[in-house]
């Protein structure tokens, strides 16, 4: 036989096993990682954390909650129907609850779009936390601060309102800032109380952009990049293309939504992608330039410093609400105060009002045995109870006493 044929058999042959070596290898990885994650799966369970989403849960629209629209009036991306009575599901708590918005579109009973007289008004804004995400209309914070106003208040003969525009002012301080400007002043509040969460709302921020603006360089409308509102009144995210989120697309497949480690999949990914994408810039998929962490920031600040300055242009006192966002992992409570420091020294700069709940909250939280999470949270939500809310308020309504925001007469 030819020499050079039998070097070629040689080498076909030591290719061919090399190959079927190589594909063992990959079989053999694959089924080894099959097992670590079917492990992991049963951990995740047996250890009772990273909770599976909603089986039939898909990320287009929030199921169960057909209140939204976009105003007619306000040029924001969200806001609230009046005049709904819904069925609301939450995460942690067993039986659905009743959720009413009013004649003005927000949560709660109705009130008069001009006040009365002897009316002192709380006009409070902000997103899930002030809505009541798991809590009936009377235990949000807005209506047990209205409860303590009023007792404050009945020596005096007045009483007070305390208006839940949650959501209905939009998401975020520039959401707010517009709100404010084109319908709120009108309510004619003596008080507006802004609960800002600075990690939620940097989020909103980057995903927002300002098609106009006045020129202070404040926006007179807010077009979002992520939200949407589909016919049934239900909020969810635009399809982008462009920018594929790594975090939302696995969801799509509702089998996926039963598996715990989807869900350790998605809190993973958005403290390692998104959050750092949002504050240092990090890419997030898609061509266009992204802000960065410090230009949101500014963003948020400046939204925030616009409320403050069209509320003393009016006679109306601001108070700026700072709300750590609490998380509940292996028993342990875990805090992200995210912008906290960064708000709160920038507001003491600017002299305007400011209770940052992390310090309040956490001091009312502490037990002997550590920090009493169950009794001030929903398990499984990370929002507040209705013991929480009523905590919440305590403490506004002794920062606005410590302010001089309660009128004594």
């Amino acid at each position: 036989m030819n020499k050079n044929v039998k070097n070629s058999e040689k080498h076909t042959g030591g290719s061919g096993r090399r190959a079927a070596g190589f594909a063992f290898d990959i079989a053999l990885f694959a089924i080894a990682l099959a097992a670590l994650l079917a492990i992991a799966e049963i951990a995740f369970r047996f250890a009772d954390i990273y909770p599976p989403l909603e089986k039939n849960r898909t990320e287009d629209f929030r199921k169960g909650l057909d209140i939204f629209r976009i105003d007619p009036d306000v040029l924001i991306p969200i806001s609230m129907r009046p005049g709904e009575r819904v069925s609301m599901k939450a995460t942690g708590v067993s039986e659905p609850i009743a959720v009413r918005t009013n004649n003005l579109g927000m949560r709660g009973a109705d009130a008069a779009r001009e006040k009365g007289a002897g009316v002192y008004r709380a006009l409070i804004m902000g997103d899930s936390w002030t809505f009541g995400e798991g809590v009936k209309d009377s235990e949000t914070f807005s209506a047990r601060l209205g409860e303590i106003l009023n007792r404050k208040l009945a020596p005096s003969g007045r009483r007070a309102e305390a208006l839940n525009a949650g959501y209905t002012a939009g998401y975020s301080p520039d959401t707010y800032y517009v709100y404010m400007q084109q319908k709120g002043f009108a309510l004619e509040p003596d008080i507006v109380i802004v609960a800002s969460m600075p990690v939620n709302d940097l989020f909103d921020i980057s995903n927002n952009d300002w098609p106009e603006k006045d020129a202070r360089g404040l926006p007179l409308s807010v077009a979002s990049r992520m939200l949407r509102i589909n016919k049934k009144g239900q909020y969810g995210n635009f399809e982008n293309k462009n920018a594929d989120n790594p975090i939302m697309r696995p969801s799509r497949f509702r089998f996926l939504n039963r598996l715990r480690l989807n869900t350790f999949y998605r809190d993973l990914l958005f403290r390692t992608y998104y959050l750092p994408y949002v504050m240092k810039n990090k890419s997030a998929g898609g061509g266009e330039r992204q802000r960065s962490g410090f230009e949101n920031m500014k963003r948020l600040q400046l939204a925030v410093e616009g409320l403050d300055a069209g509320c003393r242009a009016r006679g109306v006192k601001f108070l700026l609400v700072l709300l750590p966002a609490f998380g509940y992992e292996r028993g342990k409570l875990t805090v992200n105060s995210t912008g906290m420091a960064e708000m709160e020294n920038f507001c003491r700069r600017k002299g305007i009002r400011t209770l940052n709940l992390e310090k309040e909250m956490l001091k009312k939280m502490r037990a002997p045995e550590g920090y009493d999470w169950p009794r001030y949270h929903i398990t499984g939500n990370g929002h507040w109870n209705a013991r929480g809310h009523a905590a919440a308020a305590e403490a506004i309504a002794r920062a606005m006493a410590r302010y001089g925001m309660i009128p004594e007469k």
